[in-house]
């Protein structure tokens, strides 16, 4: 797999996941007491690991390294992070996150 079509599958994953995240959001929002407190700081903790995805996303479709695989292995690990992090949170919250490789 190239870097452009890798990018594009992170990316179409990433659309989803945000998703996910701003249902999350608006669900915390309604939480009182120190369940709100402990879900923001995993909403907090999320959103960091969001940032970190998308900036590699942008160093790869930038530079566009010769030897991508350091790269490629710290996303997909990040990624997997990102995903059961927010797939943990969704089900404590009971939101349904979308399935983000169902169309890829």
């Amino acid at each position: 797999m190239d870097v452009t079509s890798y990018c594009d599958k992170v990316y179409k994953q990433m659309v989803g996941m945000k998703a996910g995240l701003y249902d999350l959001t608006c669900q915390v929002g309604k939480l009182d007491g120190g369940m709100k407190e402990k879900a923001a700081k995993t909403l907090e903790k999320i959103h960091g690991m969001v940032a970190e995805v998308d900036k590699g996303m942008e160093e790869l479709m930038t530079a566009c390294p010769a030897d991508w695989a350091p790269n490629r292995t710290r996303m997909d690990t990040r990624m997997r992070e990102l995903t059961d992090t927010l797939q943990a949170m969704a089900d404590q919250m009971e939101v349904a996150i979308p399935d983000t490789t169902a169309w890829i």
